[in-house]
């Protein structure tokens, strides 16, 4: 009799929460992750505009049972004290309504950058919300690097003035890749979905028979880690001046030196996918749904997905509208651009960092006085911060003579809070990688 009376008051009382789950690296990753809350009994239907996320996010929902998931359309921010609170939910069997509230923090992504100093170049990991910073790996002339699974693969400079690639296990163990002949790598990238790498490579093979022009090479981590050559529509290797994963797939966008964008499947079902001609690729964006390329009149938005296109004309910015540069899609709307205009009093041109919404634009960082230049930018995998490389002094800028990927000696990468324009972290390096 006594549990069949609190069965009753808890079933009078409404649902309860009993547990949650969700997995706070993910969902910074990338977006599509749940929050699954279990309840103490069967739930009724829930709609979207029952739940309430702050800070806010956009959000789907659906009940199965006494499991409610609430899907995240977009990553969510880094290192974010979120709350989740569902009203008016009710059991299947009786209509008392009740408020389901859990709260999570998110997690603060680990960091890798490169630092070239004095003899030997360092492979540091740190994170955004500290200033600890541990050297991973450190070797004479790396020229690039990639994080795959906790391990890296590094390109240095070889004995024969070449490129070598190695493998760098999280022990420390170094495994030697064989590359298809003397000559440079460039463009070295890695594929968390995939286990994959890339990379472009320009030389001659051992037996000085094939010329290798710009060529894209895979290489399957997880298998022999033999290196397969990247074809186009014709079955031949193409010139390859940009390429890119697509984030959460195992594809790869190309665009080659006869101005053509490619999406190559690189599944067991190989498939080459025309997307175009274009005068420039750019960007991919962390969702993967969208590149930035360029036309004659300026970068576009491409959706992979149906093909449409967007304008990304620089909206006015203090009265004047802006030369654009290099731009990247945010995922949850608007674009990060580099402009430039003249200054009226000097007649120098100053560069900025905006964001655009497609009406008006913002600045979000200027180097300090006007005095520094940019050289690459990124946004954070869930676009929440713009990573800038960025020479501080122009005037006083020294090559470090690299041949491969050269940078100034005194190039710093600052992270921008694209909401605030907040500097929230700035470090002595370049090539971050998340």
């Amino acid at each position: 009799m006594l549990v069949a009376v609190f069965a009753t008051l808890g079933f009078s009382q409404g649902p309860k929460l009993s547990s949650a789950q969700i997995d706070t690296a993910q969902v910074v990753q990338q977006g599509g992750q749940q929050l699954r809350l279990f309840v103490n009994q069967a739930v009724a239907s829930i709609e979207a505009d029952q739940i309430t996320v702050t800070p806010a996010a956009a959000i789907s929902v659906s009940t199965s049972g006494d499991v409610v998931a609430v899907q995240f359309d977009e990553p969510l921010r880094y290192n974010t004290d979120y709350v989740v609170e569902v009203s008016g939910v009710t059991s299947v069997y009786v209509a008392q309504p009740s408020t389901l509230t859990y709260e999570f923090t998110t997690a603060s992504p680990e960091l890798y950058y490169l630092d070239r100093a004095g003899d030997s170049d360092r492979i540091i990991r740190t994170a955004l919300s500290t200033t600890d910073r541990d050297i991973v790996y450190e070797a004479a002339s790396i020229e690039d690097y990639a994080v795959f699974d906790g391990a890296l693969a590094v390109v240095t400079t070889g004995s024969d003035g070449g490129s070598a690639l190695a493998l760098v296990s999280a022990e420390g163990n170094v495994e030697d890749i064989a590359l298809p002949g003397v000559g440079v790598v460039e463009q070295l990238q890695s594929s968390a979905t995939t286990g994959m790498l890339g990379f472009i490579f320009t030389g001659t093979d051992a037996a000085g028979g094939t010329d290798y022009a710009r060529t894209l090479f895979t290489v399957n981590l997880g298998g022999s880690r033999a290196l397969v050559a990247v074809t186009g529509l014709d079955g031949l290797t193409p010139q390859v001046e940009r390429w890119d994963f697509v984030p959460t797939t195992s594809d790869i966008v190309v665009y080659a030196a006869d101005q053509s964008l490619l999406r190559v499947g690189l599944g067991d079902a190989a498939t080459v996918l025309p997307l175009g001609q274009f005068s420039g690729f750019q960007s991919m964006s962390a969702d993967g749904r969208t590149v930035v390329v360029t036309d004659p009149f300026g970068a576009v938005a491409l959706n992979l997905n149906d093909g449409s296109i967007q304008r990304l004309d620089p909206s006015p910015l203090e009265g004047e509208v802006p030369f654009a540069g290099a731009t990247a899609v945010v995922p949850s709307g608007g674009w990060v651009q580099q402009v430039a205009d003249i200054d009226v009093t000097t007649g120098r041109y100053k560069s900025a960092m905006v964001f655009d919404d497609g009406n008006t634009a913002r600045i979000i960082y200027r180097t300090p006085r006007d005095e520094g230049s940019f050289v690459n930018f990124a946004l954070s995998p869930n676009g929440q911060y713009a990573v800038v490389e960025t020479v501080p002094d122009v005037s006083t800028s020294v090559d470090d003579g690299y041949t491969v990927n050269p940078r100034s000696t005194s190039i710093t990468t600052v992270f921008v809070d694209v909401g605030t324009g907040a500097v929230v972290k700035s470090i002595e390096g370049f090539r971050v990688s998340w």
